[in-house]
C-alpha cells in the first residue's frame, strides 16, 4: 500500500463534507455482530471532483479477534449505464486521532443521473457492494428582472428539487471594452430562498452583485462600460443517499454512508434593457 501522511490539500473539502456523517477520525466501530456485514464504507462521488475518494474498513466480529486487513481487497466502481469499470487505488493516511485509515481513490467524474455500484472483492471475489445515483440535471427559468436601480433582482426558479441546495453561486463573465479576454467573477450566495410549486426559487440580486463585479476586477463606477458576455448560477445538489444518511438502504454486505454530490451549472440570458441597467453593454451570446 501507498503511504502519505500529509494529504490535508487533497482530502480537506473531502473530509468537511463528509464530518457530519464520518469525519476524518477512526470513529468507525471495530466490531460487527453479522459475520456477512464485515466492511464499512464512507464516502461519496463528486461530479466536481477529477478523483473520486472513499474509505474503507474491514470489521471483526469479536474483541479478541485478530483485527482483519485489506491486504487481499480491492476495490472497484461499475457505472451502470455503460457498464464501465473504474479501478479505485488503496492509500493509507494518518487520522486526526494518530491511527491509521485506508482510502481507496479512482480517477473519474461520475455523470449526472447515472447509478454507479462500488465493489469490495475479497480474493477475486464480490463481497460487498455500495450504490448511488447521482442528481439530475434540474430544469430551471429565470424570471423577469424587477425593481429600480438600487433593488434590481431576478428570480430563479429550479424545479424538481425540495429545499434549497446546500451551495449556490452566481457568475459573471465580463471583458473591458474592445477586449476578447473575459474575467470571471464568482459570487456565493448564502441567503434562504423558497419552496415554490414544483421546486425551489432564489432571488439573484443584480445590482448587488454589479458592484462586486466592478470591485473585483478593479473597473472604476463611472466610465466605460464593461462587457457583459455570460450569467450563470452554479448549484450543488445531494443524492438522495444524504436524506437518510443515519440509516441507509444502499448497501449489500457492508455499512457506513454511500452516496454523490451533483454540481450543476445553469446559465441564462440577461434581457438587454436589464443588461444597460447595470451598466454593462451586452455582449452575450445565446444558448
Amino acid at each position: 500500500m501507498k503511504r502519505q501522511n500529509q494529504i490535508s490539500l487533497i482530502l480537506g473539502a473531502w473530509c468537511m463534507a463528509l464530518l457530519a456523517i464520518l469525519g476524518c477520525e477512526n470513529v468507525i466501530s471495530p466490531l460487527t455482530d453479522d459475520a456477512e456485514n464485515v466492511f464499512a464504507i464512507h464516502g461519496f462521488l463528486d461530479m466536481a471532483a477529477d478523483t473520486q475518494f472513499v474509505r474503507v474498513s474491514a470489521l471483526r466480529s469479536a474483541v479478541l479477534a485478530e483485527k482483519p486487513g485489506l491486504e487481499n481487497v480491492h476495490v472497484q466502481s461499475v457505472d451502470e449505464s455503460t457498464m464501465e469499470v473504474a479501478a479505485w487505488s488503496d492509500l493509507v493516511i494518518e487520522l486526526q486521532d494518530g491511527t491509521e485509515g485506508v482510502l481507496y481513490y479512482s480517477l473519474f467524474k461520475p455523470v449526472s443521473d447515472r447509478t454507479y455500484e462500488l465493489q469490495i472483492l475479497k480474493d477475486g471475489i464480490l463481497v460487498a457492494t455500495a450504490r448511488t445515483t447521482l442528481p439530475k440535471n434540474p430544469p430551471y427559468f429565470a424570471g423577469v428582472p424587477t425593481g429600480d436601480t438600487l433593488q434590481f433582482i431576478q428570480t430563479i426558479v429550479v424545479e424538481g428539487i425540495a429545499g434549497r441546495p446546500f451551495e449556490i453561486a452566481v457568475q459573471y463573465e465580463v471583458s473591458r471594452p474592445d477586449e476578447t479576454p473575459t474575467e470571471t467573477v464568482l459570487i456565493e450566495y448564502d441567503q434562504d430562498g423558497s419552496n415554490t410549486l414544483g421546486g425551489w426559487q432564489f432571488d439573484v440580486f443584480l445590482k448587488r452583485d454589479q458592484f462586486s463585479v466592478l470591485r473585483e476586477v478593479d473597473w472604476p463606477l463611472f466610465g466605460p462600460q464593461l462587457e457583459l458576455r455570460r450569467v450563470s448560477a452554479f448549484i450543488s445538489l445531494k443524492s438522495a443517499e444524504w436524506v437518510n444518511a443515519k440509516s441507509p438502504n444502499n448497501f449489500e454486505n457492508a455499512h457506513g454512508f454511500f452516496g454523490s454530490v451533483g454540481r450543476f451549472e445553469l446559465p441564462w440570458i440577461l434581457p438587454p434593457d436589464a443588461v444597460g441597467t447595470l451598466g454593462f453593454i451586452d455582449k452575450q451570446d445565446p444558448l
